[in-house]
């Protein structure tokens, strides 16, 4: 099993997302499900990230995870 390290991991979940935001007009007139979000890291980007993704409409956040307590 090969180890990904977390640089490599982004790369491949911005893709990933990217492709996503990119077929969904392709779906046709169905009712999309909501883009679920896991937050990793909720400093002050990770509660920006999450509110404009919340903002944006169409996902909800389902999971968080950071490693400060205070967060």
């Amino acid at each position: 099993m090969t180890r990904t390290d977390r640089r490599k991991f982004l790369e491949t979940s911005a893709a990933v997302a990217g492709a996503m935001a990119w077929a969904m007009p392709a779906m046709g007139t169905q009712q999309p499900k909501p883009l679920r979000l896991g937050v990793i890291g909720v400093g002050w980007y990770g509660l920006v990230d999450a509110r404009a993704a919340l903002k944006q409409g169409g996902t909800e956040i389902v999971a968080v995870c950071d490693v400060d307590s205070e967060h």
